[in-house]
């Protein structure tokens, strides 16, 4: 969503400054009009190519950018700050010193600056988009609308201990088959030095330098197609397309779909509860769901919704050439809002699409891990069978 610098008067003439994150610049100039300025300049603000540039490779290839975790416990400091009386300035100054990243340390400290001038929190927090999407903008925006900024950053703590709650149960469940990997890895690389150095053919040096040099060529592969995999995903069409992919495979498709339509749904549920329009509340839970397919599927239902159509209705329509979201949940979201129970179900739908998830992740990743057992057991099985079978060969020669 682009942004826009302005400047503006308020009814007592004051001079305001500050950037605006809107679909148009007449979207832009009438929320300000909405707050009661006076509009004197307002144009889209572009940030140099180089920047740009910048920003999307700290995105793409930084390994140490904050996490779920991080985020959870700064936003929950700055809500129990701001709870507790103190102002902007004070709590980020607070949070320049003891914020759980140093990106975010380094943000507080140039933040408190800003937020001595009276610029708003969200404001500050636009003048960097790498480390705050625009779910966390938005909702910090309407919490600043309605004076209730400490809730509305308790939801985002919420939302971030609940994503780090799903990537801890992630890691849980695929640990084992990757430390299988792992092993399969370091049984290729050093069965042949071991050997060697057993029967006295190399030094133990010679041995360690042998099997660091394997594991070395073994680690740059596996890095180069990480890191060429997550630039290609950064080009929306061919995320698109790898999106579709993985949703339309048939043993890991339905679980990716019962976690992105979860995310989706509980983002949807922490923008309403904020009070985001519905519009733009679905354009942001389609980008916090991390599916493509979805993402585009909002942005055509948000537009929809704009017009008048109701929120069903708007991603039942938006989702029928590309089918992000199962019909048995746009038949549920329709029964909720002509009932006016919509607040209720889209927390409780998004727990229960969680477990789903969840519970198909652990069996394809006890699959997975017998699968890798018995391919680490074929090789090492065919190790033995062609070194007996030459070891044979040679006493037999020798005979």
């Amino acid at each position: 969503m682009p942004v826009f610098s302005y400047r503006a008067r308020d009814k007592e003439g004051r001079l305001h400054f500050g950037v605006e994150l809107a679909p148009s610049k007449e979207e832009a100039a009438n929320r300000l009009i909405e707050r009661g300025l006076w509009v004197i300049e307002v144009k889209e603000h572009r940030e140099h190519p180089m920047k740009q540039l910048g920003a999307w490779a700290y995105e793409t290839f930084n390994l140490f950018r904050p996490r779920a975790k991080h985020y959870a416990v700064f936003f929950r400091s700055l809500s129990s700050a701001l709870s507790a009386g103190m102002t902007a300035h004070e709590a980020l100054h607070m949070l320049s010193s003891y914020a759980p990243h140093g990106a975010l340390r380094k943000m507080a400290s140039e933040g408190k600056l800003l937020a001595s001038s009276k610029i708003a929190l969200s404001q500050v927090f636009m003048r960097h988009p790498h480390l705050f999407p625009k779910l966390v903008i938005s909702i910090i925006q309407v919490g600043e609308e309605s004076g209730r900024l400490d809730a509305a950053l308790n939801l985002l703590a919420d939302y971030y201990e609940r994503d780090h709650e799903h990537s801890l149960e992630l890691k849980r469940e695929t640990f084992y088959p990757i430390m299988l990997g792992v092993f399969v890895i370091v049984y290729l690389c050093g069965l042949q030095p071991l050997i060697g150095w057993l029967t006295g053919k190399m030094s133990f040096l010679e041995f360690t330098l042998t099997l660091l040099k394997g594991l070395a060529k073994y680690a740059l592969i596996i890095a180069a197609c990480y890191f060429i995999i997550r630039g290609l995903l950064s080009l929306p069409l061919f995320r698109l397309l790898v999106d579709a992919l993985i949703l339309s495979l048939p043993l890991i498709g339905g679980v990716r779909r019962r976690l992105v339509e979860a995310r989706f749904l509980r983002a949807l549920a922490m923008l309403q509860a904020s009070g985001v329009d519905a519009a733009r509340s679905i354009s942001l839970a389609g980008e916090a769901s991390g599916s493509r397919v979805l993402e585009v599927c909002c942005n055509k239902a948000a537009s929809m919704v704009r017009e008048g159509k109701r929120l069903s209705e708007s991603l039942t329509i938006a989702s029928k050439h590309l089918i992000a979201i199962q019909p048995t949940t746009l038949q549920m979201l329709s029964t909720a809002e002509m009932t006016g129970s919509l607040d209720d179900l889209l927390p409780r739908l998004a727990n229960q699409y969680e477990q789903e998830a969840f519970t198909g992740l652990r069996q394809r990743a006890v699959a997975i891990g017998v699968l890798l057992l018995l391919i680490a057991a074929i090789i090492i099985g065919a190790q033995v069978i062609s070194f007996y079978a030459g070891y044979y060969s040679k006493v037999l020669g020798g005979e």
